[in-house]
């Protein structure tokens, strides 16, 4: 990634300046270009910790302009999905039906022949301008953000259907952008002509995108149900899905980053909690953050990979500092801290220091709206297992491992234990409502 920006030391009216492009943004009309100037900057403004500058620059154009109106409903669905505020979601829907509006206004208009046309021979792009493909791409990433949005405001039967034909329709967008690309690059190949007009690389970054995170989702799945997926038409290849990301991240486009993220989420988070981090090799991750990291070495976002990247290898006393140093950095967005304090618990949990992880396990039981159940039981266990210990040691003060002075301690009595195991089952129905309605 090019060389971004340094932030202004001063508090009051502090910009981030950029002495070098994250991505391409010469060679279009000066609208596109100030739509993806926009985009770069509130990149690096996330990126940079300073969220709420980044979402007024988008938000302010966000009623006129695609670009700046699916990257705000952008940032308004991780809000929503870390928060799970109806308020929130509700402001996220109106953001992304908004966003949709806009994108499907740039978009070239079809006729019902050419719709049929379509459906039959394949979605062709022939002829499309740079915002006519960039509308395309960004309606298709923008329908998979509203159907994942579905299933957070309703957690209905019909509402998980709704989902997932919108998730299908999304799909099969991408896997026609993807297969023009395809026939285009191979018949140039053949005939050994240039294009007359290249493909637009920003486009070309946000197909690589759709088809990527289609390919890591799908093949996470069990075998059974990946059969499944595959005969009505998905494709959970993970190495061609891999390597589609990479691509992108290394493209120089406006989806480059979102490539990078894809990435660091399937091999730091996704596929360790899937079972798949056994079989993983951490190189690229590794190149990311070595790279990203010397741009903004104070990021919150690249902290929290980096930890989770240390605890996956075994270094936990690493993986706490930058858990605790991404909390300390990301003060804007406090919902990002939740994820920290999952990770703080369980860093702790493998050190066997339980009342530490009991202590975190409380907080995410005042702060966090995923599973209330959960998160009660983990620290009603880890308290059960702090007095087991201090039992069984017995006043001997063995050695650890991993040093964790000055980590957090939480208590409780053996009577609020116990009320606590009693309230988890009434707090699981609560949790689990949505299984009413199967």
């Amino acid at each position: 990634m090019a060389k971004l920006a340094e932030r202004s030391a001063s508090k009051k009216g502090t910009t981030t300046q950029l002495p070098a492009k994250m991505f391409e943004t010469s060679g279009y009309s000066a609208e596109v270009s100030k739509g993806l100037e926009d985009l770069e900057r509130a990149v690096t403004l996330v990126i940079s910790n300073k969220y709420n500058e980044a979402e007024a620059i988008l938000k302010d154009k966000a009623e006129s302009s695609f670009y700046h109106a699916v990257a705000y409903a952008l940032i308004m669905f991780v809000q929503a999905a870390l928060t799970f505020d109806r308020e929130t979601i509700d402001r996220t829907h109106v953001v992304m039906q908004k966003a949709l509006e806009l994108c499907n206004k740039y978009r070239r208009a079809t006729s019902v022949w050419n719709t049929f046309s379509d459906m039959w021979y394949g979605k062709r792009l022939d002829g499309y301008t740079s915002v006519e493909l960039h509308a395309e791409v960004y309606y298709a990433e923008c329908s998979l953000l509203e159907a994942l949005l579905t299933v957070l405001q309703d957690e209905s039967m019909v509402s998980l259907i709704k989902a997932g034909f919108k998730i299908r329709s999304c799909h099969s967008m991408f896997k026609q952008y993807h297969s023009w690309m395809e026939e285009v690059t191979s018949s140039t190949s053949s005939s050994q002509q240039p294009l007359a007009t290249p493909v637009d690389k920003h486009f070309v970054s946000g197909v690589h995108l759709g088809v990527g995170v289609f390919n890591l989702a799908v093949s996470l799945l069990p075998n059974r149900i990946l059969k499944l997926m595959e005969f009505v038409g998905f494709s959970g290849d993970r190495e061609r899905g891999v390597e589609l990301l990479t691509i992108g991240y290394h493209s120089k486009t406006c989806h480059s980053p979102l490539c990078s993220m894809a990435l660091l989420g399937y091999y730091c988070i996704i596929a360790p909690y899937t079972g798949f981090g056994a079989y993983l090799d951490f190189t690229l991750p590794k190149d990311i953050l070595a790279t990203q990291l010397t741009e903004f070495p104070n990021s919150g976002i690249l902290l929290l990979f980096s930890g989770r990247l240390a605890l996956l290898q075994g270094r936990v006393n690493e993986a706490i500092e930058k858990f605790l140093q991404s909390i300390k950095e990301m003060s804007e967005w406090k919902e990002l801290h939740i994820i920290c304090y999952w990770e703080l618990m369980y860093s702790y949990c493998c050190c066997g220091n339980w009342r530490a992880a009991a202590y975190y396990a409380d907080i995410l039981c005042d702060k966090s709206r995923w599973s209330r159940a959960t998160v009660l039981y983990q620290k009603a266990a880890f308290l059960l297992m702090a007095k087991r210990s201090e039992m069984v040691e017995s006043g001997s003060q063995q050695q650890s491992p991993v040093i964790t002075d000055g980590a957090p301690s939480f208590d409780a009595s053996d009577d609020e234990i116990r009320e606590m195991m009693k309230s988890i089952w009434e707090t699981f129905i609560y949790d689990l409502n949505v299984f009413t309605v199967l």
